[in-house]
């Protein structure tokens, strides 16, 4: 769920939704002057360009997956930094936890009710 948000109340830690390249991005906010914000994607090691007020849509209030329901944290805790280190450092790693949640996933599906068949 997207907020409509004032530039002026951007804190860093928000999740700013908004329109780049034709398309739209959901990144962090590093940074802000009186004329730019500064974002980055959790999982990336560089900052993106600096974001003009107008092309600001509003911020993530709420996070939907499947049932679950979240609202997003401004800070990343220590081991989530950590772990966003190793992801943007070392490919093999984020291609070992790519691989580990496919397997998660694909092994905690909810099983299918059994059925009584009648002959």
């Amino acid at each position: 769920m997207i907020h409509r948000a004032e530039f002026s109340g951007l804190r860093t830690g928000d999740l700013l939704f908004y329109a780049r390249n034709g398309g739209f991005v959901v990144h962090r906010v590093v940074g802000k002057n009186v004329d730019a914000v500064i974002t980055r994607g959790d999982a990336l090691a560089q900052d993106d360009d600096p974001v003009a007020p107008s092309r600001v849509l509003g911020k993530v209030a709420v996070i939907e997956r499947g049932r679950a329901r979240f609202v997003p944290k401004e800070k990343l805790t220590s081991a989530q930094g950590l772990l966003r280190s190793l992801i943007c450092r070392y490919d093999g790693f984020r291609v070992l936890l790519l691989r580990l949640n496919a397997l998660r996933l694909r092994f905690n599906r909810p099983q299918a009710e059994p059925r009584n068949l009648q002959i």
